[in-house]
C-alpha cells in the first residue's frame, strides 16, 4: 500500500491531508475519486485523533 502511486496521487489533492507526505511514488495518472475520499477521510480521523490525544483528557 505505502508504494501505491494512485494512492498516493490522491492523497496530494484530499483536502484533509497534508501535500508534502510522501509515502511513495505518485502516480502519472489523475487521482481516482473513492480513493481521494477514503484519504481525506482517514487524514481528518488521523487530525482528529492527534488533538484528542495533545488534550490529555
Amino acid at each position: 500500500m505505502r508504494s501505491d502511486g494512485q494512492l498516493n496521487a490522491s492523497y496530494n489533492v484530499a483536502p484533509a491531508c497534508a501535500p508534502a507526505r510522501q509515502f511513495g511514488p505518485v502516480a502519472a495518472a489523475a487521482p481516482a475519486r473513492p480513493l481521494v475520499a477514503w484519504a481525506d477521510t482517514m487524514c481528518g480521523a488521523a487530525t482528529a485523533a492527534t488533538a484528542l490525544k495533545a488534550l490529555k483528557i
